[in-house]
């Protein structure tokens, strides 16, 4: 350390005061950095001139607070963090400052790759733009209209909830991808309403700065998380002594985006489904509830959400603080010496660094795998091995950086072991040697079905055309009702024949009676008894065209309106009814699981009618459903029967089940997972 540290020029320190707490903002415009420090550490910094030797900084800070304690070990550790976030004087880092601010400005393509989750490219200064135009959209941060945003988010929320029967989160619904529409005209629209809504959104953070007072010089494209979005640099706020001024900025552009989302949602309701307006509204409105306010509220990505937190904690920089400090102290083990860099004084940020850091670090991972896992899952589907091959690249290019420095320091703690190593190696071993031992149930998940195992087929017994359908889905049919009515002309026409020769013979009687003609009255009376039974024979068919239900049921066929019309033959079914005898629950499952699933195992579902209700059963048996078209990929389905069937429950509700497929240790399901994702597709 210095004995006459400097503290760098050009440095602007602001008072930050909300309430009974105090804390000053530091702007490094050189390096376009923020920073928050408490009021000792303020009173250190503006005595730190090059001259004084700290401890006359220890006197001179001791006069101006006589009552707290700043002595030497206290300046020392103030001085200590004020350089390890670079607030100190010193030669060699204002010219490396200087060599990475040339640098900064010319983006290379490996800068992608060094950091995939977050890059950044600097557009257009809209500050002049901006000091045109701020005063025109000043009334759209008066408090009444903040208050009726926020209530008209709620109201879009509601009807999501109320409409949930028709709402999808599927991205291919959201797209149209999966509605006959074409995936590039999918793609195009959502990057059509990303760039819309996206430049609303920072616009509204933009604007929110320059409405309090701040310069905003720095607006651009970035690629977060793999997603495209835009960004704009409103750091500036953080130098507001108001700290609901800087929550406003950070909210500013949610506060802009819901204009758009609350105007689709209106449209979305009152326009007629059948429109393209209605779809187009309806999708604008999901995707700026999904990406504009429950993604960009997320405060484990360094979006609006984080900003808004990091205010309320007084914390700033929160993040890059919180992971090298979580890094440090999961390595800490297999250090030889503290790292200065992340050393944090106070209990209260120590906690914060520690609960925010892990909590990033494991989001992160996920979201990575998730990624991966999905890349993996496109490609191989796509280019088979191949497509593997290139997956493995991408990971190996993504981790190589880390694998190898991991490696690099495990061989040094290798090499040089430590007795501080040693408790650890031992819980190590003795974890390992753990897992092996303890088996866990593990369970398949899949979409579930509650159907009945007796159904009854309606089929026609006579060739006709349908004529009407007495029933929908859904309605409760008794034994001998009827449900549909045929039309045969052909019967209708032997059988009005019938009736009329029926009467003929009658009259040709009569007339023989009067004429006392014996003969003719013979012949009459047998022609007569034929017509007869031909009237009552076709009467029976002509009953036979009006389909009865023979144990009845609920209805299960979909759209019976659209059966009107349709010609059927002898034999053929018209309309299914389930039987409330039997019941049991059909299970979608995933070709990758059919092998941990047999017959005989334990199945539980739960119904999204009643989440809180727990049904148990037993699954019987396995079966492949034919591909919907030549070439395509089987389904299979899992059937089993419940135990017990509670009262309530209505045939075709569906829920999740869950199947188990024995116990298993930790080293068995690596072991699943790498014959899943390795041997499977690549044959290794």
């Amino acid at each position: 350390m210095k004995r006459h540290p400097k503290l760098r020029d050009g440095l602007v320190i602001r008072k930050v005061a909300e309430g009974d707490d105090v804390a000053f903002t530091v702007c490094d415009a050189a390096r376009n950095q923020y920073f928050r420090i408490d009021p000792y550490t303020r009173l250190v910094a503006v005595h730190l001139d090059g001259e004084r030797s700290l401890a006359e900084v220890s006197r001179a800070c001791q006069e101006a607070m006589p009552h707290n304690d700043l002595s030497l070990p206290v300046i020392e550790e103030a001085v200590h963090d004020l350089d390890a976030i670079g607030l100190l004087e010193d030669p060699y880092s204002k010219n490396l400052l200087l060599l990475e601010r040339a640098k900064a400005r010319r983006p290379r393509l490996m800068d992608f790759f060094h950091n995939m989750l977050n890059w950044q490219v600097g557009m257009w200064d809209p500050d002049p733009f901006l000091n045109r135009t701020v005063d025109r959209v000043r009334w759209i941060f008066h408090p009444v209209l903040a208050v009726g945003v926020a209530l008209g988010l709620v109201w879009c929320l509601w009807l999501v909830f109320v409409n949930r029967n028709r709402v999808s989160f599927d991205p291919n619904h959201l797209l149209g991808i999966g509605d006959g529409g074409s995936a590039l005209g999918g793609i195009l629209m959502l990057l059509l309403i990303l760039t819309v809504v996206g430049a609303v959104h920072e616009f509204g953070h933009a604007y929110a700065c320059k409405h309090f007072g701040g310069p905003v010089h720095r607006m651009g494209f970035m690629l977060m998380y793999f997603g495209p979005c835009f960004f704009v640099d409103v750091s500036h706020s953080m130098l507001f002594e108001n700290r609901w001024q800087r929550i406003w900025v950070a909210m500013g552009g949610i506060y802009f985006e819901s204009f758009i989302t609350i105007a689709a949602a209106v449209l979305w309701a009152v326009t007629p489904p059948e429109i393209y307006l209605n779809d187009l509204s309806y999708r604008v409105m999901m995707m700026g509830l999904l990406m504009g306010v429950v993604m960009n509220l997320n405060p484990l990505l360094k979006f609006d959400g984080y900003y808004v937190l990091s205010d309320l904690l007084q914390i700033s920089q929160l993040r890059e603080q919180a992971l090298p400090y979580v890094r440090n102290l999961l390595l800490r083990p297999f250090r030889r010496g503290a790292d200065a860099a992340v050393r944090v004084v106070g209990i209260r940020r120590r906690r914060a660094y520690l609960v925010y850091g892990l909590l990033t670090l494991v989001y992160s991972y996920v979201v990575i795998v998730c990624f991966f896992e999905w890349l993996r899952v496109t490609m191989v589907h796509a280019w088979a091995e191949t497509g593997f091959v290139l997956t493995a690249c991408m990971v190996g290019l993504f981790i190589r950086k880390p694998v190898t420095k991991g490696l690099m320091k495990a061989a040094e703690a290798a090499r040089r072991p430590s007795r501080s190593m040693l408790p650890w190696a031992l819980g190590f071993v003795f974890v390992a040697v753990l897992l092996a031992f303890i088996r866990t149930p593990a369970h398949v998940t899949a979409n579930a079905r509650y159907l009945s195992a007796a159904k009854e087929a309606v089929r026609a017994e006579e060739p006709g055309r349908v004529a009407a359908v007495l029933v929908r889905q859904g309605d409760q049919v008794f034994p001998f009702q009827a449900v549909a009515v045929l039309e045969n002309d052909s019967v209708l026409a032997a059988w009005q024949g019938a009736r009329m020769r029926s009467r003929e013979t009658m009259i040709a009687m009569g007339q023989a009676l009067e004429r006392s003609d014996a003969a003719r009255y013979q012949n009459a009376n047998a022609e007569g008894r034929a017509a007869r039974v031909a009237e009552d024979r076709l009467s029976e068919a002509r009953s036979r065209l009006i389909l009865a239900a023979r144990e009845g049921g609920t209805v299960v066929t979909a759209r019976t309106e659209e059966l009107l019309g349709e010609r059927l033959l002898a034999g053929d079914t018209l309309l299914v009814l389930a039987s409330p005898k039997r019941f049991e629950v059909e299970c979608d499952i995933r070709e990758v699981d059919i092998g941990s699933i047999e017959p005989g195992r334990k199945l539980e579902v739960r119904l999204r009618g009643d989440p809180g209700r727990k049904l148990e059963g037993i699954v019987d048996r396995i079966y492949t459903v034919p591909p919907p078209e030549p070439g395509g990929r089987a389904r299979f389905r899992a059937v089993g029967h419940l135990h017990e069937h509670p009262a309530g429950l209505r045939l075709g509700e569906t829920g999740l089940a869950h199947i188990e497929t024995g116990n298993r240790n930790v080293y068995e399901r690596a072991a699943n997972v790498w014959a899943r994702l390795v041997r499977a597709d690549f044959w290794l």
